[in-house]
C-alpha cells in the first residue's frame, strides 16, 4: 500500500474558496470606507463654503442684496461637482443658508442660521 502525502484536491479547492470569499469581503470593506470617506469629504466641502458665505454675511449684511456676489457663491458650490445648489435666505437680522446635492442617488441637504448685525 502507497502512503500518499500532500493535500487533496478537495481540500486545496475549499482552501482556495474560503480565501477567495475572505479577500472578497475585505475588498466590499474597503469599497464602503472609501465610499464613507468620500461623503465625508464633501460633508466637509459644503458645510465650508456655507460657513463662509453665512459669515461674510455675519459682518456685512448689505451683500444679500447683491446678486454678484450671491451668483459668486453659487458658482463655487456647483463647481464642486457634485450638483450641489446653495440658496440664501435673509430676513431681519437672521440668515438661513442651505445646500442641497445627491450624493449615490440621496438627496443630502444642509441648513445653517446666523443673525446678521
Amino acid at each position: 500500500m502507497l502512503k500518499q502525502s500532500g493535500f487533496s484536491l478537495i481540500e486545496i479547492l475549499l482552501a482556495w474558496c474560503i480565501a477567495s470569499v475572505s479577500i472578497m469581503m475585505l475588498l466590499q470593506y474597503q469599497h464602503q470606507s472609501l465610499l464613507q470617506v468620500q461623503q465625508a469629504y464633501r460633508r466637509s466641502q459644503v458645510m465650508a463654503k456655507l460657513s463662509t458665505v453665512l459669515h461674510c454675511l455675519h459682518y456685512a449684511p448689505a451683500l444679500i442684496h447683491s446678486n454678484n456676489w450671491l451668483q459668486h457663491w453659487q458658482h463655487q458650490v456647483a463647481k464642486l461637482g457634485f450638483h450641489a445648489q446653495l440658496s440664501v435666505h435673509c430676513q431681519a437680522s437672521l440668515c438661513q443658508g442651505q445646500v442641497e446635492w445627491r450624493d449615490h442617488g440621496v438627496l443630502q441637504l444642509y441648513r445653517l442660521n446666523i443673525e446678521t448685525h
